[in-house]
Order: C-alpha cells, then structure tokens, then sequence
C-alpha cells in the first residue's frame, strides 16, 4: 500500500515527510515570490497590480510577522526533522532524549502554523 494506515509508526513517518515536501516546496515557492515581488524591473507590474507606488522590500517582508514567523517555521524545521529522520544523529546526541526534545519542537511549530498566516 502507498499509505500505510495499518502501522501507526509507518503513518507517522509519512506524514511527516510529507509535510516536509510540502513545507520545503512553499518556502520555495515564498523565494520566488518574495524576489519576484522585490524585483525593480518589475515596478510596473508592482504598481499595477497592487495599485500601490511603493514597492516592498525584502528587508520589509522578513521583518513582518508573517516574515518572522515563517523564519521560525524553517528554523524548527531545519532542527527537529533531522533528529526525527536520522537514528544514527540521534545517537551521536544522546539518542532517544535528543529525539524527544526535538519532537517536542512541533508542539512550537503548530501554535505558529496557526498565527502565521494573521495579518498584521
């Protein structure tokens, strides 16, 4: 079976590496935006669309609160998903304790999933 619905331990994995993909294709999708958006051959575009003359900066969407919490999103999420995929890291960080609390990261990271997407 693709999924596998029968072994709680298989499904956890494959959800988390799911969310992973998925997490690591809408920051890179954020990327393209953020440097398409930032662009200054694309001022006309800019004023057009957003009907705004002042185009944003990427010092301006880093320092927002959805900039920042998505910074933490990734920083939790360049911690905690190693530990969570590699046994042989755990155990050179005093196993199964260093998994423990790294998992406990994702606790964090689901309270700022909820309060990233609220405008400021």
């Amino acid at each position: 079976h693709a999924i596998p619905f029968d072994s709680a331990i298989a499904l956890h994995k494959f959800l988390g590496v799911t969310a992973l993909v998925f997490s690591v294709g809408h920051v890179v999708a954020h990327i393209f935006d953020i440097l398409n958006t930032t662009n200054k051959s694309n001022y006309e575009k800019w004023v057009t669309a957003t009907g705004s003359e002042q185009q944003v900066t990427v010092k301006a969407f880093m320092t927002s609160q959805v900039g920042i919490t998505g910074l933490l999103l990734v920083l939790i999420i360049f911690v905690a998903y190693p530990f969570a995929l590699c046994a042989k890291l755990c155990n050179y960080f005093k196993g199964y304790s260093t998994f423990l609390c790294t998992h406990h990261l994702f606790y964090l990271f689901l309270l700022i999933v909820c309060i990233h997407p609220w405008p400021s």
